[in-house]
């Protein structure tokens, strides 16, 4: 997986996550846990050389990214 947000609001996680869908992104919000975020994720993708790929993509699109193992 490839966390691109962690927001305090459901509706912003909802907005960064259709508009990295309609990017062609498989993203999608990962409800609050116990830090009361809403993380927006992305994928997930089979192995370490395909989350690389993407993560670059997200980057170039102006998306900062942290990989989630």
């Amino acid at each position: 997986m490839i966390q691109v947000a962690a927001l305090t609001k459901e509706t912003d996680a909802l907005e960064m996550a259709e508009a990295l869908q309609q990017r062609k992104f498989p993203a999608f919000v990962v409800p609050t846990g116990a830090d009361k975020f809403y993380h927006v994720q992305v994928g997930p993708y089979p192995d370490q050389k395909s989350a690389e790929t993407a993560r670059r993509a997200l980057e170039s699109a102006g998306f900062k990214t942290l990989i989630k193992h």
